[in-house]
């Protein structure tokens, strides 16, 4: 699982872009909002992704490790973040 912090409509495109290349699930989870609710879509659908509170980072969660290595390179992110 990764923290990502997708705030940009570039960020967001580009996010799906890589996903859709993932052979496996990739599920993403915004933050609970002030009713406890957590929000969680499907990490390769655009509409899904931009429903969510992007001025939050969100959790990324992969079926396989091989995904979250792909996504953590093209994103620059750390897999330790």
């Amino acid at each position: 699982m990764i923290t990502i912090l997708l705030n940009t409509v570039d960020s967001v495109k580009k996010f799906a872009n890589v996903t859709l290349r993932c052979k496996g699930d990739v599920t993403v989870k915004s933050s609970a909002n002030t009713s406890g609710v957590e929000y969680v879509v499907d990490g390769k659908s655009l509409l899904g992704l931009f429903s969510l509170n992007l001025s939050e980072p969100v959790k990324v969660e992969f079926s396989n490790f091989t995904d979250e290595q792909l996504v953590c390179r093209e994103m620059g992110v750390s897999e330790f973040d």
